[in-house]
């Protein structure tokens, strides 16, 4: 199995979490490299966010034909009808995700959200280091559970 990591300092008052995400037609399980044509996005990975979206500028560019049907509920709490469709992913540590069904939605600083649907995938924490920097980190497959009690604890009884 290989594991695939990626590492993001955010700065000290970071927002969000935005990425460059590459997105493209489905693509076979088996592909290992992300088309040179693939469009580039801006993504803002959200984890209240249960369903990856991509915006309608995005769908349009790659003639994505529409998928289901559904209704999301948006943060505000209302409820609005939008076609899914499928897409292959590559997150920027290189993972390719060759199939992923996403809503089309309407967004205003990012062509995409990543959701929990793909965050969940691998392992995903945020942290600040010692400069008091914020620092995304994600890995696919998922590698470790990340559980600071014990570390907590230790350092709390001075044994670490």
């Amino acid at each position: 199995m290989t594991y695939k990591a990626y590492t993001l300092n955010l700065g000290r008052c970071p927002q969000s979490v935005i990425s460059d995400i590459w997105v493209d037609y489905p693509l076979n399980p088996d592909t290992v490299l992300m088309p040179d044509d693939a469009v580039k996005c801006r993504g803002k990975w959200d984890t209240g966010c249960n369903m990856t979206c991509i915006s309608p500028t995005v769908a349009n560019s790659l003639c994505l034909p529409p998928g289901r049907h559904i209704e999301v509920k948006t943060p505000h709490g209302t409820t609005t009808s939008t076609n899914t469709v499928f897409v292959s992913l590559k997150i920027p540590n290189g993972q390719i995700l060759p199939s992923v069904e996403v809503c089309i939605a309407h967004m205003v600083d990012a062509d995409m959200l990543i959701g929990m649907d793909v965050i969940s995938l691998g392992d995903f924490a945020l942290t600040r280091n010692k400069y008091g920097e914020m620092i995304m980190s994600i890995c696919m497959p998922p590698m470790m559970t990340v559980d600071f009690n014990p570390v907590a604890a230790e350092v709390n009884n001075g044994r670490l």
